[in-house]
């Protein structure tokens, strides 16, 4: 698989637990003692979408206003337009915009899409943004439960989006060279056009 490039703005350069702890308004020894009390600050949440349904991992509120400051202070991205799920000002109903009055539209769905993601995924990724080891390890830990990308955390979305990036612009690429139209709101890729987008996907898999 092609190695991730982000952006160079996006590149965090966060190389010690106490530039990270200034990030995040939170002292150094707090943050490490939340680290350590991970497991105990979550309960579990289920909810029925249609026939659907999807346990939530809901954080406490200590680890919350944590991930809230991760998320608005580290991780706000200017994501690609082509990007909808968790950003603010785009939506189920901007992604769906993007394929109106087309001949053609394909839906996919990434399965298990938060759990999908692993641990082991994240932290790779947060090297690739440029953060140390041991600050890469402990953004890690105050944003995964379970070993995985928990669904009802703050910072879930735009940490989805981020292990996505490599995939979405491959396949926006080559939608682009077909004359296709491209976009994803969280789990559901949409793909669009004059002739049938079906062609793309041979060469394709959207495995994490």
């Amino acid at each position: 698989m092609t190695e991730i490039k982000f952006p160079k703005e996006w590149l965090l350069n966060i190389k010690n637990i106490d530039q990270l702890a200034s990030l995040v308004s939170v002292s150094t020894i707090n943050l490490l003692k939340i680290e350590k009390k991970i497991p105990v600050f979550y309960y579990e949440k289920t909810i029925s979408k249609g026939n659907k349904e999807r346990v939530l991992f809901v954080p406490a509120l200590e680890l919350k206003k944590v991930q809230r400051k991760i998320l608005n202070n580290i991780l706000n991205f200017k994501f690609p337009f082509y990007t909808h799920g968790g950003i603010s000002g785009r939506s189920i109903i901007t992604n769906a915009r993007m394929h109106l009055s087309q001949k053609w539209v394909m839906c996919l769905d990434i399965k298990d899409f938060f759990p999908s993601i692993h641990y082991k995924k994240i932290y790779k990724n947060f090297i690739l943004l440029n953060c140390s080891s041991r600050v890469s390890k402990l953004l890690t830990h105050l944003t995964t439960y379970k070993y995985q990308l928990p669904q009802g955390t703050p910072t879930s979305p735009a940490i989805a989006n981020i292990i996505l990036y490599n995939l979405d612009k491959r396949i926006f690429g080559l939608c682009r060279m077909k004359n296709l139209k491209y976009s994803r709101y969280f789990d559901d890729i949409a793909i669009s056009g004059s002739s049938n987008p079906k062609s793309i996907l041979k060469p394709y898999s959207t495995k994490l």
